[in-house]
């Protein structure tokens, strides 16, 4: 088996490219091949290439990024059924690493991981698109979309983008009426935040479920009611603080397999996932796929279901 680094240059610290290639050098009789991205977003494109390269051979990629590279990088691949990935986070927030708790700086252990075992989890699926931890919209997808907009601002403040995002992201109302159908039911009103997951964390901090089996087959969707500006500052910060009880008296929650989303005016919905905003649909269908996903848990580390 080949083993192939995906590294994002615009993830982690600077000399991490060069740390993790000294690294593999000093690992005996290794097949492996490091390639690092150019560009954001040209993750998926770089994998179907090396899949080309490779055509005949079983590869285990490891991207080293954060949610939004590992999400461009599952959708560079038709099928998962011949392959593994193994994820070493380094990006800002790495949000379904959030599941493995105290385990998780085994993810950054390199040798851990080459050493460690592929185990099939769920992962989500939808029209235009598929994701490992969430499919989001709202406070949340505004907040990244102002952060794109103003990335230039990192040069007066790295955290400047961050700050104006969710200040204009706070300040802003609730429009347009959503019809949100799912296993169990229909919502059907307007909202302040709508997540769908597989994960426990999303935006880097914002818990939206107690706890997750990543091989049930089951995602959470929660839809939270119209709040604006304190409003919607204290739902935040409920959500960073794991306040389910205060969460769950302003939202409506459905463990369900899918989830299908529109406007009731028909308007495009310009959706979050896993930290990347994709535009240009009107009508969302996301679902779980389940034990699909050949995912690499390092050495040591047990997955909890």
């Amino acid at each position: 088996m080949k083993h192939i680094f995906v590294i994002n240059s615009h993830a982690g610290k600077k000399n991490f490219a060069t740390e993790l290639r000294r690294q593999l050098s000093q690992i005996p009789d290794f097949d492996y091949y490091v390639f690092n991205t150019r560009k954001a977003g040209e993750e998926a494109e770089l994998v179907r290439q090396i899949r080309q390269i490779f055509d005949d051979e079983k590869l285990r990629f490891y991207c080293c990024g954060g949610s939004g590279t590992f999400r461009n990088m599952l959708n560079g691949f038709e099928r998962f059924d011949d392959m593994e990935i193994a994820f070493y986070p380094c990006g800002i927030t790495n949000d379904f690493m959030k599941i493995f708790g105290k385990d998780m700086p085994a993810f950054t252990d390199i040798r851990s991981l080459i050493e460690g075992e592929a185990v099939k989890i769920d992962y989500l699926k939808s029209n235009n698109g598929v994701m490992l931890n969430t499919l989001s919209f709202g406070v949340d997808s505004k907040t990244v979309d102002i952060i794109n907009r103003v990335n230039y601002l990192q040069i007066v403040n790295e955290n400047l983008p961050y700050n104006v995002g969710v200040i204009f992201s706070m300040l802003g109302s609730d429009t347009g009426e959503y019809i949100i159908e799912h296993d169990n039911g229909v919502y059907h009103g307007k909202c302040t935040e709508v997540v769908f997951g597989n994960g426990i964390v999303y935006g880097g901090n914002l818990h939206f479920v107690e706890q997750v089996n990543v091989k049930d087959g089951i995602g959470c969707l929660r839809v939270l009611f119209p709040k604006r500006g304190f409003g919607r500052l204290k739902m935040m910060l409920n959500a960073i603080h794991s306040n389910f009880a205060k969460l769950d008296a302003i939202s409506e929650v459905s463990m369900t397999k899918k989830v299908c989303i529109r406007r009731a005016d028909g308007a495009e919905i310009a959706v979050n996932q896993d930290g990347e905003i994709v535009r240009g649909v009107r009508e969302w269908t996301v679902e779980i796929v389940p034990n699909a996903l050949p995912f690499v848990i390092p050495k040591g580390v047990m997955l909890h279901e």
